[in-house]
């Protein structure tokens, strides 16, 4: 079972299939990798994808602390160094279009092309 460990300790469950450049793929809000499986083999016959579980689902840990979009960027950077990646391109669906932007913002150096699905910039709270 691959796990991460994001900075705080909490530790995150990925999957990994395909190869080619390495794609993200961030699912949204109360959502695991399962959402993906539809498309996760036609997405892997072209890259390397990474499908993991947000903080709180499916098999990564439930931490009883506040979430934060930051927070879900930083745990998809310590997805990413786990897995020795240096720059990822990243698809996010809904809230996963949110932690996408917020990961373009804080470590725009990390990403390569990002898709932002059915999603918004979010609002002041």
């Amino acid at each position: 079972m691959p796990t991460a460990l994001a900075p705080d300790g909490t530790r995150l469950y990925y999957e990994v299939s395909g190869s080619g450049a390495p794609l993200l793929l961030v699912a949204g809000q109360s959502q695991d990798r399962g959402l993906w499986n539809g498309a996760r083999d036609d997405f892997a016959a072209h890259h390397r994808v990474i499908a993991f579980d947000l903080r709180g689902t499916g098999d990564s840990d439930k931490p009883e602390t506040p979430y934060s979009m930051r927070g879900f960027a930083d745990d998809a950077i310590a997805i990413l160094d786990d897995l020795g990646i240096r720059r990822a391109h990243a698809y996010g669906l809904s809230m996963g279009g949110r932690i996408v932007q917020r990961l373009a913002i804080d470590h725009p150096s990390r990403l390569g092309a990002i898709v932002l699905g059915c999603t918004s910039p979010g609002n002041a709270h």
